[in-house]
């Protein structure tokens, strides 16, 4: 039994491949997505590197007021330490954990910690090993090191979160050792 629009249909399904009408709708509808995630991906790298550059740029400020003074209080370092957390905006600073470390040479030229100090969790771990070799006896050196706990902002679309790290090393300007008091 023969269904009575089967011709009509059949006529119909034939003049498709000549029938050029909706084919840009297809064609948007095939490409949307592609551009979706292409858009998400730059606005995350752009993201991604704006954020590596204030990075550098507040551990180098922390590393370079820290050196421009002979002695520091306490609270003098965490201003410093403020300030430079306030580098980072428009980023959270909830997420910067930075600190800063004094690394002494001795008379034979080892290095030892002098002083460290951070803020919300920041530190300098292993600060005599990583100043091995770039001060000589009785001078010392300055290293900042921020952590920022990054998160993507199409969430883990992209990309997990991931801890980010910078370090910064700098001499004392004006004398051969920064005290804190």
């Amino acid at each position: 039994m023969r269904h009575p629009h089967s011709p009509r249909l059949l006529a119909r399904l034939a003049g498709l491949p000549a029938d050029r009408r909706g084919m840009a709708a297809v064609e948007f509808a095939m490409i949307v997505p592609i551009m979706v995630v292409l858009f998400a991906g730059v606005v995350e790298i752009t993201n991604f590197v704006m954020l590596d550059k204030k990075m550098i740029a507040a551990t180098q400020s922390a590393a370079d007021l820290v050196a421009q003074a002979d002695e520091l209080t306490s609270a003098e370092l965490s201003d410093i330490l403020t300030a430079a957390r306030l580098v980072m905006a428009p980023f959270p600073g909830d997420n910067v954990a930075l600190g800063v470390a004094s690394v002494r040479f001795d008379d034979d030229g080892d290095a030892y910690e002098d002083w460290s100090d951070g803020i919300n969790g920041g530190d300098v771990p292993a600060s005599a090993s990583l100043a091995a070799g770039m001060g000589a006896a009785n001078e010392s050196v300055i290293i900042a090191r921020m952590t920022y706990a990054y998160t993507p902002i199409f969430g883990q679309l992209i990309m997990s979160p991931t801890q980010l790290e910078e370090f910064s090393y700098t001499r004392p300007r004006t004398a051969a050792f920064i005290e804190l008091n």
